[in-house]
């Protein structure tokens, strides 16, 4: 028999999970996730993988890929229930003239905690340390596959990159017998529009506004101050739902970043400050903006104990040096948190705005501009002036 590494066995038949901490009542949680793409491993392929050289541990997890044809017909409708079906009957359909193929992985991890996991003080929480174990895995042998053969058509998952409700079975650890058989909810992603039926709103007009808006900011002297911040906001965006954890950090900092610099310059614009020294302005290091400009030109609460800014700065500023610096693989704990924290910074930077529009009549428009990307949220006693500074000027930023 061909020996593997002793972390990991490439196994023929399901094996069991071993350690002092099976013997003791664990059951088995097991997770049917359908991936988004192919593994160029043969189907039947079963890896159990040992995240402790302590033999008393058990098994971390143990991974079965599983690959076969649906028809065309349920891979567009309902992929993710005919998948199960054929996983469920032991065998794919067979003549299928029209067919699509599924990669699948069956994962089976024991509900207790491991080494380094968060403690889990009720039964969702077991359920969902175990879930992102089991992703975890799933990414390390996907990872592993994109080292060996160099193919990047895999990509890291995440729960917001899998079917919207996961399968799971609880299994008993030693007989395997069936105890619950259920689903639960692993994101709320939204169908991709372009799948679903046109309805009675055109985005045309809106397309075009917002290209005309990326045309007028490349062709002005000074370009739309938010334009490039908004996008790299979605791509980041993009990218968390794909997987690419460290990515969207690193996207999401640019974002903030880009957004913070167009801010500060459009807030000495409405100033009627020297365009030279907005320029300088812009060029300033990013913790003098943070701190000192914004602060003096918007007022609020920008420190202290749970300040939104200081959160931002926790929570994704400093995890974002982390990745860069010292090359720190974000964990699915942080990584919605950052998000968290530039929505709500933005959240912030808007009600400050709101306060001081007639202040800063530009650079609320500006802010607010929908098809620029903004937040469509201008406030009502500043919509007609703001509505007036729009048609007196293509390029009204300036």
């Amino acid at each position: 028999m061909q020996e593997y590494p002793r972390q990991v066995r490439v196994v023929g038949s399901m094996p069991n999970f071993a350690g002092t901490q099976a013997a003791q009542g664990a059951q088995v949680l097991q997770f049917f996730i359908r991936l988004p793409y192919h593994l160029p491993i043969p189907s039947g392929r079963m890896f159990r993988m040992i995240q402790s050289a302590d033999p008393s541990q058990p098994a971390w997890v143990i991974l079965n890929l599983r690959q076969f044809d649906i028809s065309l017909a349920d891979s567009a409708l309902h992929p993710y229930e005919a998948g199960f079906k054929v996983i469920q009957n032991g065998a794919s359909p067979e003549e299928l003239p029209d067919r699509s193929t599924q990669s699948w992985i069956v994962a089976d991890t024991l509900d207790v905690q491991f080494s380094g996991e968060p403690t889990a003080k009720r039964r969702p929480e077991v359920l969902t340390r175990a879930f992102e174990r089991c992703l975890s895995a799933i990414n390390l042998l996907s990872e592993s596959s994109r080292l060996v053969t160099k193919e990047i058509w895999s990509y890291p998952l995440s729960k917001d990159s899998l079917d919207p409700e996961v399968t799971y079975r609880v299994l008993h650890h030693q007989s395997r017998t069936l105890l619950v058989e259920n689903s639960f909810r692993v994101n709320h992603r939204k169908i991709n529009p372009v799948s679903l039926p046109k309805g009675e709103s055109d985005l045309t007009k809106l397309v075009s506004e917002s290209v005309a808006r990326r045309l007028e900011s490349n062709a002005a002297d000074s370009p739309h101050p938010f334009i490039t911040a908004w996008s790299l906001s979605l791509e980041a965006e993009n990218q968390r739902l794909h997987g690419t954890s460290s990515a969207s950090i690193v996207s999401l900092q640019a974002s903030t970043e880009s957004l913070l610099r167009g801010l500060c310059m459009m807030l000495h614009r409405d100033l009627k400050t020297p365009e030279i020294e907005i320029s300088q302005k812009g060029s300033l290091p990013f913790d003098s903006i943070v701190k000192r400009e914004l602060p003096s030109l918007l007022g609020g609460r920008w420190s202290g104990p749970q300040s939104i800014p200081e959160e931002y700065e926790k929570r994704l500023y400093a995890l974002r040096n982390r990745i860069v610096h010292a090359g720190y693989a974000p964990s699915y704990l942080e990584v919605n948190p950052a998000f968290d924290s530039w929505k709500n910074l933005v959240d912030f930077l808007e009600s400050r705005l709101k306060e001081r529009w007639r202040k800063y009549p530009k650079t609320t428009l500006a802010w607010h501009d929908g098809v620029a990307g903004g937040p469509e949220r201008i406030p009502k006693s500043a919509k007609y002036v703001l509505d007036e500074l729009r048609n007196s000027s293509r390029f009204y930023w300036t």
